[in-house]
């Protein structure tokens, strides 16, 4: 039976190259896999080029754009650094790593569309949340929240308004299809598999809507933060 380590992110955690890269050298997988996608990239540009329109309309002087540019995708650059430092290490290592999100992530002009429709609230942008969530001790509790609900035992962790709400044409959700990405790579004979999430994906749920839920009685699985083997 292989082992899959589940590694939770908060994606707005400023640190989270440097734990990504101590959860790599501590647990030392042979395959890696992360929920996001490399498509994200294109969809996260043409937001970013929408955003700046949107503060031209409003009135904000073009000097101060690219302060609230940088200040509110921050957090992407975020998200992507587990990427980076995955990508380095599955090279260095020649272990694979694959993107195992959701598959509508790979249709670039439907996640442009879905983009391009959401609402950029102004309010957000003038005063980004990101300045705040991305302090360290409120990243640092929220960590512990979530250790917290995985020591407390069964079905302790994804509230009813935390449930996954993105779903495939099929009608799976999200996680569903992630989870059957990983048997693949179990199947392939892969031993230890480290997959980088959102810490609502690693939590238990009797509705069996997390990636944990769902594969904790097929495989040997470890849950942690991504900031575990940093702490200290």
């Amino acid at each position: 039976m292989g082992k899959i380590i589940l590694a939770g992110e908060l994606h707005d955690d400023p640190c989270l190259a440097e734990h990504a890269g101590s959860v790599l050298q501590v647990e030392k997988p042979d395959a890696i896999t992360l929920e996001s996608n490399a498509a994200e990239r294109i969809a996260f540009a043409f937001v970013r080029s929408k955003v700046s329109e949107l503060l031209s309309q409003c009135g904000i002087a073009s000097e101060r754009i690219p302060g609230y540019m940088r200040d509110y995708f921050r957090i992407v650059q975020r998200t992507f650094a587990v990427a980076d430092v995955s990508r380095e290490y599955a090279l260095t290592h020649r272990i694979p790593l694959e993107y195992v999100g959701h598959p509508d992530q790979k249709d670039l002009l439907r996640l442009i569309e879905i983009y391009d429709r959401r609402p950029i609230p102004l309010d957000s942008l003038l005063d980004p949340v990101i300045s705040t969530n991305a302090n360290g001790s409120v990243v640092a509790q929220k960590y512990k929240e979530c250790r917290t609900k995985i020591a407390a035992g069964s079905y302790s962790g994804v509230s009813q308004f935390g449930r996954q709400k993105v779903r495939t044409p099929k009608g799976e959700i999200r996680d569903d299809y992630s989870a059957e990405r990983l048997r693949e790579l179990i199947k392939r004979g892969h031993q230890k598999i480290c997959h980088f999430c959102g810490i609502g994906h690693i939590l238990d749920d009797e509705r069996r809507e997390t990636i944990y839920a769902i594969l904790k009685d097929e495989f040997d699985i470890g849950r942690i933060t991504i900031d575990q083997h940093s702490r200290g």
